[in-house]
């Protein structure tokens, strides 16, 4: 019968795809607290050099600013999705913080949105 044809479960339409991995699911109006335990790594090592953190959104846009190279803007092209990670705090990237330690971070998501 028709029902049976209408309410079958199509795996390309309705089952996981392999895009969808390694992503956490973060509902319209909720917050996520992430918690970076970095007390292991030693003092000599410099953020940002020797160690990075990038938090990808989507759905997520942004503008890339293409110049020549005399430093000429050329476009401002509009990137959906954006491929570049969250920009962090001020207070993240201040070469005065300790971050061999326990480090958190909240996402408020203002849409359903996934994040890694």
């Amino acid at each position: 019968s028709d029902s049976w044809v209408c309410h079958r479960e199509i795996v390309r339409q309705e089952g996981r795809r392999r895009d969808q991995e390694g992503w956490f699911e973060s509902p319209y109006m909720s917050r996520v607290h992430l918690a970076f335990n970095w007390s292991h790594i030693p003092d000599y090592l410099t953020f940002d050099e020797h160690y990075k953190l990038a938090i990808y959104v989507r759905p997520s846009r942004c503008n890339k600013l293409e110049c020549t190279s005399t430093g000429r803007r050329i476009s401002e092209v509009e990137n959906i999705p954006c491929l570049q990670p969250l920009g962090l705090p001020s207070w993240f990237i201040d070469s005065n913080t300790m971050r061999n330690n326990i480090l958190n971070l909240t996402l408020l998501s203002l849409d359903d949105a996934r994040f890694r």
